[in-house]
């Protein structure tokens, strides 16, 4: 909630001529339009209300993995005064690694990236706040990340054998037992998946090819908790973003 005072204040600065003539401007089709003198606070606030306004997806750009974080927090906080873009913020970290160096990234940041990019391309983020090295990297086509995910409902039919082998594809590791995101387990005609957009993984039960029923698990004690909502559940790609390069 935004106190009255706070509020008024925040108006003030929106209705700064500087302020109104970079979005009159953008609004009219500018490809360039620069600001200086702001704070870190105050760059916050404007993405926030410049997203809010122009109605179109934009990015943030930063010069870290951190300051994207941090960034992240505070226009969250904003988002709150202009409705329609709450929820709608996203971080796409930078690896951590160089792509002729031996190691690969960390898990963390593989599957914030897909979750991220699948959002981004899904229509569900409306601001992107990432470092410059994210913003550089070349992408694919927005239609092959929407196709690393995979949607279930009851009593669909999904081939179990090409079910498994797009989870293995996308970066998903087969493991015993489902404990963190990124893994996935099966036995019988059970799978369970850790998504990196789910905050507790879900077992879907399949009779044959069929979907029987897809709920929460508790990975601690492995057992079921209540339907995955919401529905229909969607498992979406983790750690996977095929033929990138600089």
């Amino acid at each position: 909630m935004i106190l009255p005072a706070v509020r008024e204040r925040l108006d003030a600065v929106l209705r700064h001529p500087s302020l109104e003539g970079a979005l009159g401007a953008l609004r009219d089709g500018a490809q360039h339009v620069s600001l200086s003198g702001l704070h870190d606070v105050a760059k916050a606030l404007l993405a926030a209300y410049l997203t809010h306004e122009l109605r179109r997806p934009a990015f943030f750009i930063t010069d870290s993995n951190r300051r994207a974080e941090a960034l992240a927090e505070t226009v969250r906080f904003f988002s709150n005064v202009f409705p329609g873009i709450s929820g709608g913020i996203a971080t796409l970290p930078a690896f951590d690694t160089l792509p002729w160096e031996s190691q690969s990234p960390h898990a963390d940041i593989l599957e914030r990236r897909a979750a991220t990019l699948f959002r981004l391309t899904d229509g569900q983020v409306s601001l992107v706040i990432a470092p410059v090295q994210a913003a550089l990297w070349r992408y694919q086509d927005a239609t092959l990340y929407l196709s690393l995910a995979r949607t279930f409902t009851k009593d669909a039919e999904v081939p179990l054998e090409e079910f498994i082998e797009h989870l293995a594809g996308v970066g998903y590791t087969r493991t015993e037992m489902v404990e963190l995101p990124g893994q996935f387990a099966m036995r019988g005609g059970i799978v369970d998946v850790f998504s990196a957009e789910a905050p507790r993984p879900v077992r879907i039960e399949l009779l044959g090819d069929t979907v029987e029923s897809v709920r929460e698990f508790d990975p601690r004690t492995q057992r079921s908790i209540a339907p995955f909502q919401p529905v229909p559940p969607s498992l979406s790609s983790v750690g996977c973003e095929p033929s990138t390069t600089r």
